[in-house]
């Protein structure tokens, strides 16, 4: 007497021949489809479909999938058979089948009067065709490319070159970007906030006076740009004379903040810096006493 799981065995698989070849082919039915002939969860099914996608590149190809594969292109393939783009690609590889060309849809009057008259990206994009094709049918016809004409500029649009940043320029007056930027380099006109603008003679007047660091911040320009500049004007540098410290400034180090101490005694911070470092005074830190701790109590 047959046992329960032989049974159970002999009509799952009886289950399976009824049903259709469509069915029975992996991604061709959806879960729940498959899953109740079988008798079966949605989820179990949608994992039989998966693994056998996933193992598409070990099954045996047939005589009628060679004969597709030699005229159709790796996407086109039928997704009846449930193989995967990678199993494709390398069944074709190690078979040596070579890949048909695309056929190319044959051309129309419509498409052959717009070539030209706009760029061939967006002809590409409106006809739905490739800028390679589009480009080899327009010189097949010698029909030359597309080039908007040149408007000249008018005085109104050349006062704004400079006062406005390229990019929001050129979206304002309907140009590129690369135009307008040509248009203010012939012009001599600076870019808008630009780094390297030109150094004037009463700039020129303030270098070597003041530290270089001071007359970065004076002429707000960087450290290394005045640096440079000064060195190139052979002006010398304006040095800092050091600082005599008296015993009642070096009691006053350590007792606040560095940024505390230095306006009072009218120097840079980092002159008090080094001089608490070298007599060996660490940083001031607050410490909290009972009176000032006491807002905090109430505050809770």
């Amino acid at each position: 007497m047959p046992s329960m799981s032989d049974v159970a065995l002999h009509n799952r698989k009886a289950s399976l021949k009824q049903l259709p070849t469509e069915l029975r082919l992996p991604g061709q039915a959806g879960d729940k489809d498959v899953a109740l002939p079988l008798e079966r969860a949605e989820g179990a099914a949608m994992q039989k479909q998966q693994s056998s996608m996933s193992n598409s590149h070990l099954r045996h190809w047939t005589k009628e999938e060679d004969e597709l594969l030699r005229t159709t292109q790796n996407h086109d393939f039928p997704s009846r058979f449930g193989r995967t783009l990678v199993a494709i690609q390398m069944h074709r590889k190690y078979s040596r089948i070579p890949q048909p060309k695309r056929r190319e849809r044959p051309w129309t009057y419509q498409e052959d009067a717009q070539l030209g008259k706009m760029r061939d990206r967006d002809f590409g994009i409106k006809f739905k065709r490739s800028q390679a094709s589009v480009i080899r049918r327009r010189r097949q016809l010698e029909i030359p490319g597309f080039h908007p004409r040149h408007t000249l500029w008018s005085k109104a649009e050349d006062e704004l070159l400079g006062k406005i940043p390229d990019r929001k320029l050129a979206k304002q007056l309907g140009r590129t970007v690369q135009a307008v930027q040509v248009r203010r380099v012939q012009m001599r006109i600076p870019v808008l906030h630009s780094k390297n603008r030109p150094w004037r003679p009463e700039d020129h007047q303030i270098l070597g006076t003041r530290p270089d660091e001071q007359v970065a911040m004076l002429l707000k320009r960087t450290v290394s740009a005045v640096r440079l500049r000064r060195s190139r004007q052979g002006i010398a540098k304006k040095r800092l004379k050091h600082k005599q410290w008296s015993p009642a400034e070096d009691k006053l180090l350590g007792t606040a903040p560095d940024s505390e101490v230095a306006k009072r005694l009218g120097c840079h911070k980092s002159v008090v810096q080094v001089r608490r470092s070298e007599l060996g005074i660490p940083s001031h830190r607050h410490k909290w006493t009972p009176k000032a701790d006491r807002p905090w109590q109430d505050a809770r």
